[in-house]
């Protein structure tokens, strides 16, 4: 007996109270990753901006170059004195490639040749 002395509904091999399975449920399974919206600004400017700001200090002051180019100073600093983790791109956001991109510009292929195929991809199960 749970709390408030009642049982509670046995739902083992039956279809939930909507009268449709949850992981079948497709309306929820359709809004899931695919609506991420990312909420900052963080990085934005990308690699190519950062690289042409870092090449502008070294004939203006790092104020002048972080207005002109929308970097942050402390960022700008940071790269300037060589105190940065890494120096390759970085992902923004919390997703992390599972693939290399070699793999990745394949699958890409393959899945464009499948769909002239009329082998597309679909959200049917």
């Amino acid at each position: 007996m749970h709390a408030g002395g009642k049982k509670p509904p046995d739902l083992v091999g039956q279809d939930a109270p909507g009268g449709v399975l949850p992981h079948i449920n497709r309306e929820i399974n359709n809004h899931m990753v695919r609506t991420y919206k990312r909420k900052t600004q963080r990085g934005a400017y990308g690699d190519a901006i950062l690289k042409a700001a870092l090449l502008a200090l070294e004939e203006q002051p790092l104020k002048t170059v972080s207005r002109l180019y929308h970097v942050p100073a402390r960022t700008l600093r940071r790269h300037r004195d060589n105190r940065v983790a890494t120096r390759d791109a970085h992902a923004l956001g919390p997703m992390k490639t599972a693939l290399p991109a070699a793999a990745e510009s394949i699958l890409r292929d393959h899945i464009a040749y499948m769909e002239k195929c009329l082998y597309g991809l679909t959200d049917d199960y």
